[in-house]
């Protein structure tokens, strides 16, 4: 089948070749038989290429349609993903702001029973010192203890 913008060519060629002694009046002389089948042509082949151009907008309208679904499927999803980056970050942070209150509460609760155990050796020392004074010394024992200087805790 020949396409309309070559029966709209051969029509054109067909009216400017019309003459030319009457060209000089703006006429010519066309074959009415041969205009009138290149007309036809043109008529058979316009709505089939009428319909073509209606299928290629409509694929087009769906083309469009279905990348636009496409996209907007894609930033939901890269959406998701970034909240839960976001979210795993805030977890992550939480836990650690988390782990250095415990280690410090940790920290605090060990110095405290250490302070305490301090106290408690320092009461049992005095006692034992003072049993031992109140012995006058007779309590030696087999590898001459008493001899020995005495040592003190040193304190922080």
């Amino acid at each position: 089948m020949i396409e309309s913008p070559d029966i709209v060519k051969r029509l054109q060629a067909l009216i400017e070749s019309g003459g030319a002694f009457f060209s000089l009046f703006d006429r010519s002389i066309v074959p009415r038989t041969r205009a009138l089948e290149l007309l036809e042509m043109l008529q058979e082949s316009l709505p089939a290429e009428f319909e073509q151009a209606r299928e290629i907008v409509a694929q087009r309208d769906q083309v469009l349609e279905e990348a636009r679904r496409l996209a907007g499927e894609i930033v939901d999803e890269a959406v998701r993903r970034a909240e839960r980056l976001v979210d795993a970050d805030l977890i992550t942070t939480e836990a650690r702001k988390r782990a250095k209150e415990i280690m410090a509460e940790s920290d605090e609760y060990v110095t405290g029973r250490l302070v305490q155990l301090e106290g408690e050796l320092d009461r049992l020392l005095a006692e034992v010192r003072a049993g031992i004074e109140a012995m006058g010394g007779r309590a030696q024992t087999k590898s001459g203890a008493r001899d020995r200087p005495r040592r003190t805790l040193d304190k922080p």
